[in-house]
């Protein structure tokens, strides 16, 4: 009988989140989804320290496509009124999306549901802003 070759795991990139908070830590709060299959793969805030820098990061399938939303739940963003605030995602060391001024909320996508397990560093990477000023 022929055997099967073993199914390899997908392989998998690491994604950092870099938030910086504003003067009111308190109000931001985070998500990143897998697009693909709708799962919640990390999250952040509400935090405690005021104009910090907090790093977050996780072992995902390269192969998908990512969302990141983040809520300033005042309304007032996290730059620039109240504070120097900002955000970076990174996938393999390199930054996919970034920002600081919103309103209520900002939100960005990065790579692709691909069938397959290879997929080029230069993905498409697509950027909304939800409220901007």
């Amino acid at each position: 009988a022929p055997s099967t070759p073993p199914t390899s795991p997908a392989p998998l990139c690491n994604i950092e989140i870099d938030i910086v908070t504003d003067k009111y830590p308190e109000e931001t709060t985070w998500l990143l989804v897998n697009k693909c299959n709708g799962v919640v793969v990390l999250s952040g805030g509400p935090y405690i320290s005021r104009n910090t820098l907090h790093t977050d990061s996780i072992l995902a399938p390269c192969g998908a496509e990512y969302t990141f939303m983040i809520n300033d739940s005042y309304g007032d963003g996290i730059c620039c009124s109240n504070g120097s605030g900002s955000y970076e995602v990174r996938k393999s060391g390199f930054a996919v999306l970034s920002g600081k001024q919103f309103v209520l909320s900002d939100e960005g996508s990065f790579g692709s549901c691909s069938p397959t397990h290879t997929q080029a560093l230069s993905e498409d990477i697509s950027y909304t802003s939800a409220i901007s000023y």
